[in-house]
């Protein structure tokens, strides 16, 4: 099935970049592509595994209708499965660094990484895995646990507008990865010392640019006051307009 894949790739790629039958492109990939097996089926060709990442990742973050955005993205998950792990690394850092990936899948793909993660630390895992080892954080750690927050000078982001951003669900996977390498990695194989050092540099800056949100948040609150109630009001004078409007 495979050869009947690399055969027709030129298609693939021409519907998927066109929109065109991306419902028979996907039968034919899931069609193609091995079965999740024990034991584990042999590495895709690293040319087709990049060519798929980039293409599925895509199709998983841009298409209008859910269901196909989420067999797209399963699929995506099955075919970095079959790749070999150094690669699979390198893809995901890419994926994760390029400002032309969709936020979508800079939230989604932190989902990818945890299954990676997963499987490195499972007994079906195949040895040595580079998603148990030092170069993982090497390669991840400056993609994944930096936090993408507001800059120093942008005083125009409110806390509002941060929250509304897809920064706040990617923070999510973020700690959840954390939390994932900090409960299975018993034998410290990616190394708890700079583990600890890249996720205390993640919580300590967002700690600062939040309370800056906050700071931001509470003089935009007191300006309002002095403008609503007069120069002398004091800021829980808000919260009183708030729960007793004039009509």
């Amino acid at each position: 099935s495979l050869p009947i894949l690399q055969a027709f790739l030129p298609v693939v790629i021409t519907c998927i970049q066109t929109n065109t039958a991306i419902e028979e492109v996907l039968s034919l990939i899931m069609f193609a592509i091995p079965r999740l097996t024990l034991p584990r089926p042999p590495p895709l060709p690293a040319d087709l595994s990049t060519i798929l990442t980039h293409l599925l990742s895509q199709l998983a973050s841009l298409h209008p209708d859910a269901t196909l955005r989420h067999i797209t993205f399963r699929v995506l998950g099955h075919t970095l499965w079959l790749t070999d792990p150094t690669l699979r690394l390198q893809l995901l850092a890419d994926l994760l660094s390029d400002p032309g990936t969709p936020e979508q899948m800079h939230v989604s793909g932190g989902g990818l990484v945890k299954e990676a993660v997963v499987e490195a630390f499972g007994p079906s895992a195949p040895t040595p895995n580079v998603f148990a080892s030092p170069e993982f954080l090497s390669t991840m750690g400056p993609v994944v646990f930096h936090p993408r927050l507001p800059n120093e000078g942008d005083a125009e982001t409110t806390l509002e507008e941060f929250l509304q951003s897809p920064e706040p669900s990617r923070l999510i996977e973020v700690f959840g990865l954390l939390f994932l390498l900090l409960q299975r990695d018993v034998s410290n194989s990616v190394s708890e010392a700079t583990l600890r050092r890249v996720s205390y540099s993640c919580t300590c800056r967002l700690a600062s640019v939040q309370k800056r949100l906050y700071c931001c948040c509470a003089k935009s609150s007191y300006s309002l006051c002095k403008a609503t109630w007069g120069s002398g009001t004091p800021v829980s004078a808000l919260h009183r307009a708030e729960i007793m409007p004039s009509d």
